[in-house]
């Protein structure tokens, strides 16, 4: 398997490096046109995505053009966030977790601290004592919009990450109350996962789940379950709190909707008799939880959560893999918004960077991760 992440480590090197060059301090849009990236802005709640790719990269290579690449694209979201551009959501730790962290872990340059605890301080403003959650996104107090979402499981990390490097357990104990909010909410009683849920605005109690980008409020997106998945593993170094019964159920769901090529379609409502997109992302995704939760358990299930981990990487590798494509892309396969007709059967930034992330954790084990 060494060899195989060494031989795809060599090509995506080569390719991203030409890109990096092409889009300078830019920052491609979320999804892929044609599998190609295309310029957009360095705006989107996605840009942290193509930072973490550079980091990685670098780590995996010892290229210095990563590692400086790395620092700028570092720069341009620190100046996004000192001017307050578009942060009013809650993926400040998807933007900031692969940017400003690994950062300050290379450096160990305090500047990246302060930067640190005014992004964690801007995600933790969204905060609801009301619920106990925060906000996904729109006005904050809005009844229309007093939701959570479940990708919000991996912006957690960010919050527990910056109580522990600013030394102030304000971060972690927010992070912990939204995680505990949204385990209590946002799985079905058989295991599915809901996209978002609703809160009643004055009293703060559960009211519905509703999808934003899965087939129907009552199907279940696969990124959703993915994301639920990687949040208990993401989460768990931080929390002390295995969840092994919620783990295995969502898992268990996952496993149970995986087609004959090995990568999930987009939402669980479809599959090899009623076929539809698939989403590459949601494997990558699953497989680095898997690979995380692998440093906590006995050695048996150690090794079954490697050995599908591995299963889950080479799925997408051998399917969807862009190695033979004249692009600037890693893998295709992935589905950003099918209802809205985004980022359908194209590569995406998070797909690729999960994808990258997932074998440097097959490939060491004992990879500092930036979550």
């Amino acid at each position: 398997m060494n060899e195989i992440i060494e031989n795809e480590f060599s090509w995506i090197s080569q390719r991203m490096k030409h890109a990096f060059k092409e889009f300078d301090l830019d920052i491609p849009s979320e999804s892929s046109v044609n599998q190609s990236y295309v310029k957009g802005n360095t705006h989107e709640w996605t840009c942290g995505f193509w930072v973490g790719i550079s980091w990685l990269i670098y780590e995996n290579t010892n290229d210095q053009f990563f590692y400086e690449k790395a620092l700028a694209l570092t720069d341009v979201l620190i100046d996004r966030l000192d001017r307050d551009i578009n942060l009013d959501h809650h993926d400040i730790g998807f933007l900031y977790s692969l940017s400003i962290v690994p950062a300050y872990y290379h450096t160990n340059d305090s500047k990246y601290l302060k930067s640190i605890q005014k992004a964690a301080d801007k995600l933790i403003s969204r905060f609801h004592n009301n619920g106990e959650f925060i906000q996904c996104w729109g006005t904050l107090g809005d009844p229309d919009e007093y939701r959570l979402i479940i990708d919000s499981l991996l912006n957690m990390p960010f919050l527990f990450t910056s109580s522990k490097l600013l030394g102030d357990p304000k971060y972690a104990n927010i992070a912990t109350k939204h995680y505990n909010t949204v385990f209590k909410n946002i799985i079905r009683d058989d295991y599915t996962t809901y996209h978002t849920y609703y809160f009643d605005v004055v009293t703060g109690k559960p009211k519905f789940g509703k999808t934003a980008q899965g087939y129907s409020n009552d199907s279940c997106w696969s990124r959703g379950q993915a994301w639920a998945i990687a949040g208990i593993c993401f989460n768990q170094e931080y929390l002390n709190n295995n969840q092994d019964d919620d783990f295995n159920n969502l898992l268990n769901v996952f496993k149970n909707n995986i087609p004959d090529d090995g990568v999930v379609y987009w939402d669980f409502a479809f599959n090899d008799n009623n076929p539809s997109a698939k989403d590459t992302s949601a494997n990558s995704i699953v497989a680095c939880g898997l690979l995380e939760r692998a440093k906590y358990v006995d050695d048996v299930r150690k090794q079954e959560y490697i050995n599908m981990a591995s299963e889950l990487v080479l799925s997408v590798m051998n399917n969807y893999s862009n190695r033979n494509l004249d692009v600037d892309t890693i893998v295709s396969g992935c589905t950003y918004s099918f209802p809205q007709g985004i980022g359908v059967d194209e590569a995406c930034l998070w797909g690729d960077y999960y994808y990258l992330e997932a074998l440097t954790r097959l490939s060491n084990p004992e990879w500092k991760k930036y979550w």
